[in-house]
């Protein structure tokens, strides 16, 4: 009862919430290679990747949120070597973003141009309190990248190399904090915490569980309840706590009872006599597309009536979602996981990842990253044996 008041409340927060709608028009320079470029904003939930029309340079992006800021990136590649990425604040007022590209430019070649009711991150000229920050944290920034342009390479595989950089990263996330203290009611402060802090602390800090302890204190004891208490506040601490208590499934668990919040679909209902292949995938993920044809093949070679496919899709426009479903010929039970729920609930942290679980709802087999040939062997010799004992 509890887990499905919390999904409730969940629920209620989010449509509380999302009543604001941001508007961006970008505007490339017909010298940027649309190709390679890219787009994805936060909404507050999710980060949230763009399609766009590859023969257009002007490029409309509108979308609700649930924060008091959405976040805009925009992502230019132009060869392997070079690499440029500009995030913007945006929010309820119309905002437009001019980009220019000057090969020749000693400056920044891949630059703003014109902007109307955006702020760049990092732009210390726009953002101020970003500046303040730069300036506050300066003595352990310089500490920090020196440390990981000497012992990047070693981190995790040399106990002292590891130590020193996770050390200087401390120092610089501690230092950060306590900037926050003094600034806790700008949203730029709370993103930053969770940006660059908590997600960096993922991949630093992964086992030290006494270390996000300490982060969940000072998220609380740094910023008011309408950041702790709010959507993203409580996103924020669910992450922090899984990495204290992780809660990956497993082969020989019980699948947990969900129910998405948008709309009671319980995926695992319903399958009475048949295992059940849950199959996590994304419009914009070329690998999982490549699974598909796979797929296919186990629908039609498993023993009649004995598999049921599911495909979960996340981080997705709905829209686009439906056009692959026809596209890519998803013959099966097709799911739009909108806020993650479902995703989460397994704690799946990349795409494509296949999960089949059978008539008791054990989990019998785990994929993220076999090669098809070896998933479509191991599916249909785990669902065939078992047709052929009953």
């Amino acid at each position: 009862m509890g887990k499905y008041w919390t999904i409730f409340l969940l629920f209620v927060t989010i449509c509380l919430n999302a009543q604001k709608r941001f508007s961006v028009t970008v505007n490339l320079h017909p010298s940027i290679n649309l190709e390679k470029t890219s787009f994805h904003y936060y909404n507050g939930i999710i980060e949230v990747p763009v399609r766009v029309d590859s023969l257009s340079h002007l490029v409309n992006i509108s979308d609700e949120y649930y924060s008091e800021n959405a976040i805009l990136t925009v992502q230019y590649i132009p060869t392997q070597e070079t690499w440029y990425s500009e995030s913007f604040f945006v929010d309820s007022k119309p905002a437009s973003i001019d980009f220019k590209f000057d090969e020749n430019g000693k400056g920044a070649k891949f630059f703003v141009k014109n902007m109307t009711n955006a702020v760049s991150l990092y732009d210390t000229a726009q953002n101020r309190l970003y500046g303040k920050l730069v300036k506050f944290i300066e003595k352990e920034a310089i500490h920090m990248q020196k440390s990981w342009q000497l012992y990047g390479e070693q981190f995790g595989r040399n106990d002292s190399a590891t130590i020193i950089l996770k050390d200087a990263t401390e120092q610089w996330n501690s230092k950060a904090i306590l900037f926050f203290k003094s600034h806790s009611q700008e949203y730029f402060s709370f993103w930053w915490f969770k940006k660059q802090i908590v997600d960096q602390a993922a991949y630093c800090f992964s086992n030290d569980t006494s270390y996000f302890r300490r982060l969940i204190n000072d998220f609380l004891d740094t910023f008011p309840e309408k950041y702790t208490h709010g959507l993203e506040g409580q996103r924020l601490l669910e992450i922090l706590n899984r990495m204290i208590t992780p809660n990956r499934i497993a082969i020989g668990m019980v699948a947990p009872y969900f129910k998405q919040i948008n709309k009671k679909v319980n995926v695992l209902s319903g399958i009475n006599e048949k295992y059940l292949l849950m199959h996590f995938w994304a419009t914009w993920c070329i690998p999982c597309k490549k699974q598909i044809p796979m797929l296919q093949r186990v629908k039609n070679n498993a023993s009649p009536g004995k598999l049921a496919i599911v495909s979960i899709c996340q981080f997705s426009d709905s829209i686009a979602m439906k056009k692959d479903i026809r596209l890519h010929q998803l013959n099966w039970r097709n799911v739009y996981d909108k806020y993650n729920e479902i995703g989460r609930s397994f704690d799946i942290s990349s795409i494509p990842y296949l999960i089949l679980v059978d008539q008791q709802g054990v989990v019998q087999y785990i994929d993220s990253n076999d090669d098809p040939e070896i998933s479509e062997e191991r599916i249909l010799s785990i669902v065939n044996e078992a047709a052929n004992l009953n």
